[in-house]
């Protein structure tokens, strides 16, 4: 038997993974096809493939099952671990509300907040799954060389068990860099490690354009709408009023694909959405991620939505503002026509902004 591990591609930094419902960055995606192409150039192949149902695990197996031919098979089996409350959650407010925990603080018998799992019992779920494979394999569920696409901390416990290591969540070592690959074989009874870590194929990788602007992912709506909501929180409002605001901050799949997403190196920074019929746009959402205000990817975003109203004839942009944001959006050249009743809060009036898209270039203020 042959078992081949393959960790996912870059996904959302900054966020706590585990179960998060994040899919693939445009990094991500260049990953998993510079595998793809590697396993086409090397010739190899497997007799099935499977992964874990989770999105980033997902999209990375969806880009390799062309080049090796396969259906592709999903099963939360092969999931990172649960955990729970922490799930998507952006680090600096994991930092304000579970200081100091990580994976390797939880004790073994310790789960996560919020229904997660423990480490050991993690660790019983990934060799369950292990076995259960093992045993598909001798009754001829499944051929004999398998490749499943799965995340760092499964990696991690198949691997100490090939190597006789006793794991623990606090082990060292055993790394599982962004669709590597690792390679068992048993052999006699006995598994041996064939390939570990193995990153040949970044080696292909074209350097990725710098902030780019890019259509959203269809699985980036929850990513998307995390932000918002981290945004949002940013200016300080409280977490009856956030939670008031999270269905208003829900991207719909249709929202989605319009979408358009400011990415660094992996790092999805802001993203913003124009929307309507008519002469006249709606700006339904424009958010920075709290750590990069400041640095002009409000601005970056404000152009392009700009830019994009231009091309589809847009006369002029709705914006029914935050007061928090109602300065930056004076800046980039909009002015005050009115009030609007807030949909969330009955009473509370926001900032009706309107900008004339045929005016010229923004105002000199970065966001």
């Amino acid at each position: 038997m042959e078992l081949h591990l393959v960790r996912h591609g870059n996904d959302a930094v900054g966020y706590r993974g585990g179960w998060a419902q994040f899919g693939l960055t445009a990094l991500g995606r260049r990953q998993a096809s510079a595998l793809a192409d590697w396993i086409q150039r090397e010739g190899f192949s497997v007799d099935t493939l499977l992964a874990s149902d989770l999105p980033r695990a997902r999209e990375t197996a969806e880009i390799l099952a062309p080049a090796l031919g396969l259906p592709l098979l999903l099963t939360p089996d092969w999931r990172e671990a649960n955990n729970g409350s922490l799930a998507g959650m952006p680090e600096p407010v994991v930092r304000q509300r579970y200081p100091g925990l990580f994976f390797g603080t939880l004790e073994m018998d310790q789960p996560y907040p919020g229904g997660g799992e423990s480490p050991g019992s993690f660790q019983e779920r990934v060799l369950k799954a292990m076995e259960y494979l093992f045993r598909q394999v001798q009754t001829g569920g499944i051929g004999p060389r398998v490749m499943v696409v799965t995340h760092g901390g499964v990696i991690r416990i198949i691997t100490a068990m090939v190597a006789s290591v006793p794991w623990s969540n606090r082990l060292k070592g055993f790394p599982a860099a962004e669709t590597s690959l690792h390679s068992f074989r048993l052999s006699r009874g006995h598994w041996e490690v064939v390939r570990q870590n193995c990153c040949d194929h970044l080696g292909l990788l074209e350097p990725a354009p710098a902030d780019q602007i890019r259509p959203a992912f269809p699985s980036e709506g929850p990513l998307l709408s995390r932000l918002a909501l981290w945004s949002k929180g940013s200016w300080g409002y409280d977490d009856a009023f956030l939670q008031a605001c999270a269905a208003d901050l829900t991207l719909r799949p249709a929202q989605v694909a319009g979408a358009r997403v400011l990415e660094d190196e992996g790092r999805v920074l802001g993203f913003s959405l124009l929307e309507g019929e008519g002469p006249e746009a709606q700006l339904s959402f424009l958010f920075v991620a709290p750590t990069v205000k400041g640095t002009g990817c409000g601005r970056r975003l404000w152009e392009d939505a700009v830019a994009i109203a231009r091309q589809r004839g847009y006369r002029a942009i709705r914006i029914d503002s935050d007061p928090y944001a109602e300065g930056f959006y004076r800046a980039m050249g909009a002015r005050r026509v009115g009030e609007v009743e807030s949909t969330v809060i009955p009473g509370r009036l926001l900032p009706l902004m309107r900008y004339e898209v045929g005016q010229g270039s923004c105002g000199g203020v970065i966001c």
